[in-house]
């Protein structure tokens, strides 16, 4: 995963869950966010990210589409396209596709999750290694990167205690990683566009990789209402990117 990609999945996710937390969804809506990357003289927007759900079957759709902003595609055109389909009682994944272009590199995921049989049957080519089987084994909890940030509007904070570490295990490509936040409380920030809101303030630790400066956590901030995310701050090796929601159908205050 390159720089926007490896923004958007560090961005999204947390447990637990609560039952019946899809009330928080309209049955069509979506977000849109703008990533600003600061490094040196380069103070400038380079992306965004949309988010979309909708309600389909037996629960809902979704499609999570980031891009580089044209000027920034010279450099490096980076395009990531997720989608999902999760079950609305459960919350479980139960199917998930990815298409990546990052630079020259292209790659794509087809996921089923087979949550009776225990794996998920996984479809997994790149331009460099081409197509690949792989089955992963299925543990509570686990999902995909399109279906977190709904499995973040449903946090049970009832069961949330501040600085108690929680941990979402996410399935993409070949790999099976761990993510791990912690709540820090309720605080006031000024965000682009919404002014000065109350919010609460959620860290994740990243240990590893070579894109994220490790000895500090990436932080986000939903709002009280529905925990949508609305704003997000990333410190990576070099340089750092600041987040903010850029428009939303649906009434964050």
């Amino acid at each position: 995963m390159k720089f926007l990609s490896l923004i958007l999945f560090a961005i999204l996710g947390i447990l637990p869950l609560k039952t019946g937390g899809t009330d928080k969804f309209s049955k069509s809506e979506e977000q849109v966010y703008i990533c600003h990357y600061k490094w040196g003289i380069v103070d400038a927007d380079v992306a965004k990210a949309h988010f979309k759900i909708k309600a389909s079957g037996n629960g809902y759709d979704t499609h999570l589409y980031g891009h580089t902003d044209k000027i920034f595609d010279k450099l490096f055109k980076v395009r990531e396209n997720f989608r999902s389909h999760f079950d609305a009682a459960t919350l479980r994944s139960e199917t998930f596709s990815r298409d990546a272009e990052e630079g020259k590199y292209r790659c794509s995921n087809d996921f089923t999750f087979l949550w009776d049989k225990g794996y998920i049957d996984a479809r997994v080519w790149s331009i460099k290694k081409g197509d690949r089987k792989y089955t992963f084994k299925l543990e509570p909890g686990m999902t995909d990167v399109s279906t977190l940030l709904p499995l973040f509007r449903c946090i049970d904070m009832e069961k949330v205690t501040p600085g108690e570490p929680m941990t979402v295990k996410i399935a993409m490509d070949t790999d099976i990683s761990d993510l791990i936040f912690k709540y820090i409380g309720e605080e006031e920030k000024d965000i682009k566009g919404l002014g000065v809101t109350k919010v609460r303030k959620f860290s994740l630790s990243i240990t590893s990789g070579n894109v994220f400066d490790t000895r500090n956590p990436v932080l986000i901030y939903a709002t009280l209402k529905d925990n949508v995310p609305v704003a997000f701050e990333v410190p990576l090796r070099v340089g750092r990117v600041e987040g903010h929601i850029e428009s939303s159908t649906k009434v964050l205050k």
